[in-house]
């Protein structure tokens, strides 16, 4: 009798596999499944299949199965397994501002969070990278600060969610930097009281 399958994770639905079966005299035969989690016999569940419902992260979960051919019932056989942590999957993840000018501030949004079968608290870690050489992390800081991306630079930030025990898979989003136009701060006339002949200057 094996359990499947193996390893087993939260969104699994566990099944016994009863083998080797026989009868010497034909009789039809019919097997009797125990089912326990954490010790806590199932007596609702008859059947070969353990729903995913009954479940979570870290449970034991054991069976034993038996067969009867109606008048006798054979000893029994015993497997078990342990709900295994299940890792977050990946997040959807983007640039901000999607067309960044040299010196401004690059954050890494999420836009749709990691799902985790566990309902774990997530943590995210980030890493920046510019031109292909990291420049930040992995780190949980999210975002590049004003003054240092310049024109032309290709960043790329990735993002892998953790569940405390286990990380998920990587996303990854890049932006490549834009011109950044002229500026003036101020203009002044020339002299500031001028007469009929005088000659402005800005």
């Amino acid at each position: 009798c094996v359990l499947d399958p193996s390893p087993a994770y939260t969104d699994d639905k566990i099944t016994a596999t009863a083998t080797g079966l026989d009868d010497p005299d034909g009789d039809s035969l019919t097997v009797i499944y125990e089912w326990r989690v954490n010790g806590v016999t199932q007596s609702s569940i008859t059947g070969a299949t353990l729903n995913k419902s009954k479940t979570e992260k870290g449970d034991l979960v054991e069976i034993d199965c038996a067969v009867t051919d109606g008048s006798v019932t054979s000893n029994t056989i015993s497997d078990s397994l342990t709900i295994n942590n299940s890792p977050p999957g990946a997040a959807a993840l983007s640039l901000s501002p999607s067309n960044p000018q040299t010196n401004q501030r690059l954050d890494a949004i999420i836009d749709t969070p990691a799902d985790d079968a566990d309902t774990d608290t997530l943590t995210y870690e980030y890493e920046f990278t510019v031109n292909g050489v990291t420049s930040q992390g992995p780190s949980s800081k999210e975002f590049i600060g004003k003054n240092i991306v310049q024109r032309g630079e290709l960043w790329e930030v990735t993002v892998y969610a953790n569940d405390g025990t286990d990380s998920g898979p990587s996303s990854t989003a890049s932006v490549t930097i834009e011109n950044a136009p002229a500026t003036l701060t101020d203009c002044d006339i020339s002299p500031s009281n001028p007469g009929t002949l005088d000659q402005l200057t800005a």
